[in-house]
């Protein structure tokens, strides 16, 4: 629930700098703050368009202040010594007062002000012209792949929807990328009564506590393993060389010989949402409209059942998880056992540039009004030990969350893979609209 605090009464935009006749149809906004009981976040109640103050004719120059620019070149510099980064992205570039210290080639500018983004594309910063979303942090990923360093200035604050600014900011970090952001404090604000910091561009400001709701998302639970979705091949039909990303399987030379679930299955919806989250929307639906042509049968039965129609010459090759495979190997069911020994597993989407094989995970969580919360977390506690991951991956082929645990002699066998590194947050996001692509094509 969010508690109204404070009433600055109706507020102009700031910056405005009309002109005498614009004085009568100038913009008010009723200038409101609120607690979030649960997010502990203050806000404002009522969010201003952002296209109304973020546009071509903003008009603060940081770099007109000598405060700011020792304060930027500072930063800078010691980001740099402290985390070398290849790749970096400043969301709000504004004049382009901290991203002038790095390399142009290797350095990307969001800010969505046109007459910014016109200095920093001409100072030779590949600028996007746009609002920070995850659509568009998707879309730089596939144009530029990830960031090592991604930092914002008096911006985060700015933009309306923070779930899905740091999912934006999670899907283009690197494995080992740093986000910096800086912002006005709560704290600092009540303690100098600086209450002019709530205004129309400020619509939040944070606290600790409130950033610590907002960017633990997982609060409530953890991982325990994962596993792959992973393309399996038989061994008699089709070479390992023939195969390579999930995209190749569009490719025609697959026609008639591709197997796999139903779209219901919580597997590929999770498939198909991470690579609406890599590629777009429009890209995935060529993809999928292509993957469907190449059906060898329709969706039907399990992963395990896609292993067996290899086996029975139904079908080359199918997508399924990668612990279906070590069940079939470790089988007790001759049957089963000769599925498993008739196909190979292959890791899509490993080569140097490409992105890393999807990943899906099982997790444990408590319930918001546990009535046993102290006994929930004891067995967390207990489910992540070495002793009970150890056997988690013997007797699930699944792989642990712990670096330092092995998996099954079976799964080692198919040596190590890379992980797709996009922010799983995504898979839900993206969801609905991977649906709506199984039913657009055809995905039975």
């Amino acid at each position: 629930m969010k508690k109204e605090f404070l009433d600055l009464g109706k507020q102009p935009i700031a910056n405005g700098f009309l002109n005498k006749n614009d004085f009568d149809d100038e913009f008010l906004f009723d200038l409101k703050a609120v607690y979030d009981e649960e997010t502990k976040l203050v806000s404002l109640k009522e969010f201003v368009a952002p296209e109304l103050m973020f546009n071509e004719n903003y008009a603060y120059h940081a770099s007109m202040s000598e405060t700011m620019k020792d304060h930027f070149g500072y930063l800078a510099n010691s980001l740099q010594k402290e985390y070398r980064p290849n790749n970096v992205l400043e969301i709000g570039s504004n004049d382009g007062i901290f991203i002038r210290h790095f390399n142009p080639s290797t350095t990307i500018a969001v800010e969505p002000c046109k007459n910014f983004a016109d200095m920093t594309n001409d100072m030779d910063y590949k600028t996007y012209p746009e609002f920070w979303t995850s659509k568009l942090s998707t879309l730089i990923r596939q144009e530029h792949g990830t960031m090592d360093l991604i930092y914002a200035a008096n911006c985060i604050c700015h933009i309306h929807d923070l779930d899905d600014t740091f999912t934006a900011v999670r899907n283009l970090l690197s494995e080992d990328g740093i986000f910096v952001f800086e912002d006005p404090s709560l704290l600092r604000m009540m303690e100098r009564g600086s209450y002019d910091q709530l205004y129309d561009e400020h619509a939040h400001v944070f606290s600790v506590t409130a950033l610590d709701k907002l960017l633990d998302k997982n609060g409530y639970w953890i991982p325990v393993t994962y596993r792959s979705r992973i393309i399996v091949y038989s061994k008699e039909r089709v070479r390992k060389d023939e195969l390579s990303t999930y995209e190749d399987l569009a490719n025609k030379k697959w026609k008639g010989r591709l197997l796999v679930r139903s779209s219901s299955n919580s597997y590929n919806q999770a498939l198909m949402s991470s690579i609406v989250a890599n590629l777009g929307s429009d890209l995935t639906t060529q993809w999928s409209d292509a993957v469907v042509s190449n059906f060898a049968r329709d969706p039907k039965g399990s992963d395990r059942d896609q292993v067996k129609a290899i086996a029975a010459g139904q079908g080359d090759i199918a997508i399924v998880n990668s612990y279906y495979i070590g069940l079939l190997l470790s089988s007790e069911k001759e049957e089963e056992l000769n599925a498993g020994k008739s196909i190979g597993v292959f890791f899509p989407n490993q080569g140097n540039n490409e992105r890393g094989a999807h990943v899906n995970v099982s997790g444990i969580a408590i319930t918001k009004n546990s009535p046993n919360r102290n006994n929930a977390i004891e067995l967390i506690k207990y489910l992540t030990t070495d002793e009970a991951q150890k056997t988690y991956v013997n007797n699930t082929y699944e792989y642990s969350v712990n670096p330092n645990i092995m998996p099954d002699e079976i799964v080692q066998a198919w040596g190590k893979f890379k992980k797709d590194p996009l922010d799983l947050n995504m898979l839900g996001i993206k969801r609905e609209e991977a649906i709506r692509i199984f039913d657009k094509t055809g995905w039975k």
